[in-house]
């Protein structure tokens, strides 16, 4: 008889990450919410694996947060996850993060817990974010289709807003709803 499993975490946990992705994982989250609460950085995690589960945005981890932006954008230089830009285009990569340093070691913490199952998603599905006070006018970025603006679940965390449901470029837009949930500020 085969060996079985003697906990459901030993059934449920996902092969080993890839040491790559797991590198641009915590680059992304470093430059996109490195100045955010831990529960933030989880949350953009969540945001990460939840396009990879979505599809259409990008193959794999290294693929998601190294995909060109929609349209133009992507033409021109421009990323959905703007810590990849070059620095002239709003993008902050020339900094990184140093792998030996606290910071990697604590995101990499959050990026294996998110991975692992360990942090449930916070964010409802949601496969965008932005951080209004980055934001022109404090408005999510101009090229959402229209009714992203009001698309729910929404959610706060720390300084940015998290929209839900696993959809987005090459999926279904969200549906128009009006509710608005304010998880507030995470710590760990």
């Amino acid at each position: 008889m085969p060996d079985v499993p003697s906990t459901l975490a030993q059934i449920a946990r996902p092969p080993p990450m890839n040491p790559n992705d797991r590198d641009a994982m915590i680059k992304t989250i470093a430059g996109e919410a490195g100045s955010e609460p831990p529960a933030g950085q989880a949350a953009v995690a969540h945001v990460i694996l939840n396009r990879v589960a979505a599809g259409g945005y990008g193959e794999g981890i290294q693929g998601v947060v190294q995909a060109p932006a929609e349209g133009r954008a992507g033409q021109q230089g421009y990323h959905q996850f703007s810590m990849w830009n070059a620095p002239g285009k709003g993008g902050n990569r020339q900094g990184g993060i140093n792998p030996n340093s606290p910071d990697y070691a604590r995101i990499g913490a959050i990026v294996d817990q998110v991975y692992n199952g360990m942090i449930p998603d916070p964010t409802g599905g949601a496969t965008h974010y932005y951080a209004p006070g980055g934001m022109p006018g404090g408005r999510p970025p101009a090229q959402w289709p229209a009714g992203w603006v009001q698309a729910q679940p929404k959610t706060k965390i720390g300084n940015q807003i998290f929209i839900g449901g696993g959809t987005g470029p090459g999926q279904a837009s969200p549906p128009l709803v009006t509710n608005f949930q304010d998880v507030g500020i995470g710590s760990a």
